[in-house]
């Protein structure tokens, strides 16, 4: 029955949403796999449903069971909706899951929200064999510690931290979800926080029982390090109260968990202590223990922590990047690869003067979109979506503007390469040496868009003609001069297998020596470029991946038109592609 409950395959949300297929359902929601046709990605959209007093109209809208129902559903949704607009307010905190738009529509509420392919903490907890160590833990939970920190600068509390609401990516990332039970710590008049009481058995600490004690940054700190304590030891700790009667804790050493003593100390005294005021106080007294101090100024710097940089680095430097307008972004953090231009607190006066730099700097570009070209974009959009890619707002920078900044865009993954490091590869395989590239451009987007998001683009792009007449094209940062994509692309059917071959041993080159993967088929490659063709000489559609670690190799279609020093009129070319890969899924092909 539940299943007639779920939109149909193909329901349209909010004029851009097209939901593919429900991933699963609860007692108070539904969440699907859609497409954002404006954008052309995959998201997740999650339907405020609870079961128990909703149903499902023929329109696809919501009704109320009974009508004395109806201030528990309107109740509900508030709460939904309440979640959703925290969530987006977290957009430009690295280690959560990303929440990009909510709106009300059929009576209901929705959430959409980045698409990560990935399990539960708890679920990568009970398929994992081997139970991590603790400095294996903690390197796990950097980016949750990380997240928690800036959550808790906003005022915020997560309140419900347990390997369920985190999520392990398919890399190993982990992230955190599920903002139900969020509030604002800093309003003490809050009628509302003062009576609610939302818990976990064994990961909430004592005050969270109790609505009207003082919680603050040390609640979250509690559950943080109950997650710890059964990472290492494949046990849940004991609920709180229970301990307050009877503390029977045991270490984690009991269990043979790898952790030092000390480590274990500080776990037990002051991440799992029952008096708040013996626990760590904030998420920077406890990183200052369980991480290497070098290490997490590093990551401060990179992302929020440029002001005490320009500090360190001197009054004068400051002075010199206020009077050139770019103090609010500079140089001065561009060393750390975390920090990436576009990449800022919006609304913050670092924003803002991102912002007055890219207008003064940069010339207004109507035909860009932040996906791909408004030519291309218009043929496979409806005009009712048409209207919303026009608040769009795109700028084309020059190199100048570019190198003033320092920093690389925000538009791509990078890998962790350089063009010089790969022809130097190929020359180890017998490409000749002395390779220049036949053709080059650069190209240096800002775009604002949906939402306040900024994404730049600064990529640089080469072309090389090899033997044979396969093309190698490189598609770099101008910035970092890292690698965004490498193309090997065969002129001729016949050269393909060479092509094959040569895009394997560089795959083989830029994987890192640990990576244990499965060695590719140049046979199964060769057959799928075969079978590529076909479809598309039939106007269909293919894509096929081999993701290998973090990078992938998969197929790409190269249109004629992006080879400029080619004059002869041919039919786009199939070529082989590599590129960061994040989510470490099996191979597939549709």
């Amino acid at each position: 029955m539940r299943t007639k409950e779920r939109l149909e395959v193909g329901y349209r949300l909010n004029g851009r949403y097209r939901v593919c297929r429900s991933l699963g359902q609860g007692g108070f929601g539904i969440t699907y796999l859609a497409e954002d046709e404006l954008l052309g990605q995959k998201i997740v959209i999650k339907e405020y449903f609870p079961a128990c007093f909703a149903r499902r109209a023929e329109d696809g809208s919501i009704r109320i069971t009974e009508e004395t129902d109806r201030a528990a559903f309107t109740e509900g949704r508030n709460r939904f909706l309440r979640e959703a607009r925290i969530l987006t307010s977290l957009l430009d905190v690295p280690g959560v899951v990303k929440a990009w738009n909510y709106f009300r529509e059929n009576q209901t509420a929705y959430l959409v929200m980045e698409y990560v392919q990935g399990i539960s903490l708890r679920s990568w907890l009970e398929q994992n064999k081997e139970v991590p160590s603790f400095d294996e833990a903690l390197e796990m939970l950097r980016p949750v510690v990380l997240a928690l920190e800036s959550i808790h600068k906003k005022g915020l509390l997560h309140r419900d931290i347990t390997p369920d609401n985190l999520m392990v990516g398919a890399n190993g990332t982990v992230k955190l979800l599920d903002f139900g039970s969020a509030r604002s710590y800093l309003r003490e008049k809050d009628s509302e926080m003062t009576q609610t009481v939302l818990l976990k058995s064994g990961y909430a600490p004592p005050e969270q029982y109790d609505g009207k004690s003082v919680q603050g940054p040390w609640t979250d700190i509690y559950a943080l390090s109950a997650t710890l304590y059964e990472m290492i030891t494949g046990c849940m700790p004991e609920d709180a109260l229970q301990r307050q009667i009877r503390d029977e804790l045991l270490e984690p050493s009991v269990y043979g968990a790898k952790i030092t003593p000390e480590q274990e100390e500080h776990l037990l005294k002051r991440g799992l202590a029952l008096d708040e005021r013996e626990r760590y106080a904030s998420v920077r007294e406890f990183s200052s223990d369980f991480y290497p101090e070098e290490k997490m100024r590093e990551v401060r710097y990179g992302r929020s922590g440029w002001r005490m940089a320009a500090i360190c680095g001197g009054v004068l430097a400051a002075g010199l990047l206020l009077a050139s307008g770019l103090y609010a972004f500079g140089a001065l953090s561009g060393t750390h690869t975390e920090k990436r231009a576009g990449n800022l607190d919006r609304g913050s006066r670092e924003y803002e003067a991102f912002l007055e730099f890219v207008e003064e700097q940069g010339e207004t570009d109507e035909f860009l979109n932040t996906v791909e070209d408004m030519a291309t974009e218009a043929e496979r959009i409806p005009d009712s979506r048409q209207e919303r890619s026009e608040d769009v707002r795109r700028y084309r920078l020059d190199a100048s503007a570019v190198r003033k900044l320092a920093l690389p865009g925000n538009a791509y993954y990078d890998i962790d390469a350089t063009p010089k490091e790969v022809l130097g590869l190929l020359q180890a395989d017998g490409i000749s040496e002395g390779l220049s590239p036949e053709y080059s451009k650069e190209q240096f987007i800002v775009a604002m868009g949906d939402y306040g998001i900024i994404r730049t683009d600064f990529t640089v792009e080469e072309i090389y003609q090899m033997e044979d007449g396969i093309w190698l094209i490189l598609d770099y940062d101008y910035n970092n001069g890292k690698l965004h994509e490498l193309r090997i692309v065969p002129r001729q059917e016949k050269n393909r297998e060479r092509a094959i071959s040569l895009a394997l041993a560089l795959l083989d080159g830029l994987l890192p020596k640990s990576t244990q993967t499965q060695p590719l088929s140049a046979a199964q490659i060769l057959d799928a470029m075969e079978e590529s063709q076909t479809a598309q000489a039939r106007g269909a559609y293919t894509y096929t991946a081999w993701p290998r670690g973090d990078l992938e190799l998969r197929l790409c279609t190269l249109p004629e038109e992006s080879l400029p020093w080619i004059t002869a009129s041919v039919a786009p070319y199939i070529g082989i592609s590599i590129r960061c890969y994040l989510e470490n899924a099996p191979a597939y092909h549709w």
